[in-house]
């Protein structure tokens, strides 16, 4: 109990420090390539946005999903932002940065940990695609893009107001942060836009708005597509079990042949044996 009422008062402070920064450096006031915006999320699943600061005191907006805006504003203080979930995003010129908590933000701002991991993630993203190299959509491109899918539906951060993803937001998930070569790379944009009109077809995707939604059937065609690879890797394990068996049992004839054999004094194994030692197939 004390360890967490020390860590509440700790992280209360990072939050009264951090506070004026998110505000003067948020996406009205600050740089349009590097601002922050700052998420919440309460028990009861309301997204909120924080807007300013008064003192000790943050300034939370509403989302208000029928008019799609946040709105009414809320006064809230530092003690009751840590008791929800948050997502700070650091808007940059090179694709943002997400941090689920205070801690890790302010470890991240200070020591740029997680900034040089993230450039070495974009640059392995940008040599490396999640899809295959190859011109052709395979299953496995569409199961591997459901399951990713699922994934974001899953763990939705507080900064999300939609429960459905639209294609640049696919794209994000796929390379993690948005680089600048995969934007203007039209190939990958029309592949991974037909994917998941595909996945709509087959009802396991609904798409309104611009924006598709994870439908109950994409669970299933999950579990069916692993069911039949397990069955493949089963099959084929199977095929190689019977050719290990056939080898050994070729082996066995051939040598019962020869015992045989030479009980019968027809073939001499002492013999065979000398002319296979000297058999060299390079000379």
């Amino acid at each position: 109990m004390f360890i967490e009422s020390r860590l509440a008062k700790i992280k209360e402070k990072m939050w009264k420090r951090l506070l004026p920064m998110f505000v003067s450096q948020n996406g009205n006031n600050g740089d349009p390539y590097n601002y922050y915006g700052v998420y919440f999320s309460d028990v009861n699943q309301d997204k909120y946005q924080l807007i300013a600061s008064r003192g000790n005191n943050a300034v939370l907006e509403k989302w208000n999903p029928e008019q799609r805006a946040y709105t009414g504003k809320i006064n809230t203080t530092v003690g009751k932002l840590e008791r929800m979930s948050v997502e700070i995003i650091h808007w940059r010129k090179q694709g943002p940065m997400r941090f689920d908590s205070i801690v890790r933000f302010y470890a991240s701002y200070f020591t740029r940990f997680a900034y040089v991991k993230n450039l070495l993630r974009r640059t392995k993203s940008q040599m490396f695609s999640t899809f295959s190299d190859n011109k052709e959509m395979t299953g496995l491109d569409r199961i591997m893009l459901l399951k990713l899918l699922i994934n974001d539906y899953v763990n939705q951060s507080a900064g999300k107001t939609h429960t459905g993803v639209t294609l640049n937001e696919v794209i994000d998930l796929l390379y993690e942060t948005l680089w600048y070569k995969h934007i203007k790379n039209e190939e990958f944009r029309r592949k991974t836009q037909l994917l998941l009109q595909s996945l709509v077809m087959t009802e396991d995707l609904k798409r309104w708005d611009d924006r598709y939604y994870v439908e109950g059937k994409a669970i299933s065609t999950i579990v069916a597509w692993e069911s039949e690879a397990q069955r493949a890797r089963q099959q084929q394990r199977i095929q190689q079990n019977i050719h290990r068996l056939m080898l050994i049992i070729t082996a066995s004839t051939l040598m019962i042949t020869l015992a045989i054999l030479a009980q019968a004094g027809i073939v001499d194994l002492h013999r065979l044996w000398e002319r296979l030692s000297q058999f060299n197939p390079c000379a």
